[in-house]
């Protein structure tokens, strides 16, 4: 957990020990339970709440919390009325880091012919059609910077998509075409599952 505190210092060195010790433990604990690395999440509430890490940031286009989780009569229906429940930032980080591990597993079984394009965190944003890469590109600058200053192991396999040269190309034709929503209708089923088992879960 020491490279997580570490990494959030640096990017927020005012949001205070405790908090910072608080939300490194939920990001570690999630990122084992999804198989995702913890920089990566980290990086994530980073670059969607603007570097400011409030859990309580709130988008125009009805993102919630410290990893902008979607919520609309087609993506998370079930917390319509009751969106505020997404500021707790261990409920949050835990829909976050689900998404990301579902897109992930999207991005390997559809995109493997374009994976040196673009990264699978690409459709945390944009859904099953990546139309553009500046947002991806951010999040690969914040990640690699991470990652080399706080932990040189690059052969994890979510950080080896944060190498320029397997990545960073122009993005096929085919991969700009349509729009889909970025945390659509596959999300559903996992995140109702994680609503059901939260109150228990988070005794660990």
């Amino acid at each position: 957990m020491k490279s997580i505190i570490l990494a959030i210092c640096f990017l927020i060195p005012n949001l205070g020990p405790t908090t910072t010790k608080k939300y490194a433990k939920i990001i570690e604990r999630e990122g084992r339970r999804f198989h995702i690395d913890p920089l990566l999440i980290v990086t994530i509430i980073h670059v969607e709440t603007a570097r400011t890490w409030k859990r309580t940031v709130r988008s125009s286009t009805a993102d919630w919390g410290l990893m902008q989780v979607h919520v609309s009569t087609t993506t998370n229906a079930g917390l319509i009325g009751r969106e505020e429940v997404l500021f707790d930032p261990a409920l949050n980080i835990r829909y976050g880091t689900a998404i990301l591990a579902m897109w992930r597993s999207y991005h390997s079984r559809t995109c493997h012919l374009q994976s040196h394009s673009h990264p699978f965190w690409a459709h945390y944003q944009f859904g099953y059609r990546i139309r553009k890469l500046r947002w991806s590109r951010k999040v690969a600058h914040v990640y690699r910077l991470l990652v080399e200053k706080f932990d040189g192991n690059k052969d994890h396999k979510d950080r080896q998509y944060a190498m320029p040269n397997l990545w960073a190309g122009v993005v096929p034709p085919q991969v700009q075409q349509g729009v889909a929503s970025g945390k659509s209708r596959e999300a559903q089923a996992t995140n109702a599952t994680l609503l059901r088992t939260s109150s228990t879960e988070d005794q660990e």
